[in-house]
């Protein structure tokens, strides 16, 4: 089955559990796929799938910028 969806793009200072699967359920939309393409400064532009990259930094990474 095929039903209606809709890409919608979030951006959070700071995420609890499963917060952006209750804010959509709680206006009615289930989250059926959840994306991140970023954390703090550090993105997955160039990064091809199942690729890594190496941070140096992993607790400044996930400061807020």
């Amino acid at each position: 089955r095929h039903g209606p969806t809709s890409w919608i793009s979030l951006t959070l200072t700071e995420g609890k559990f499963r917060q952006v699967r209750k804010m959509t359920a709680a206006v009615g939309l289930p989250t059926l796929r959840l994306v991140r393409v970023r954390i703090g400064d550090q993105t997955l532009a160039g990064l091809l799938p199942g690729g890594v990259r190496e941070v140096a930094d992993l607790a400044g990474a996930a400061r807020p910028s």
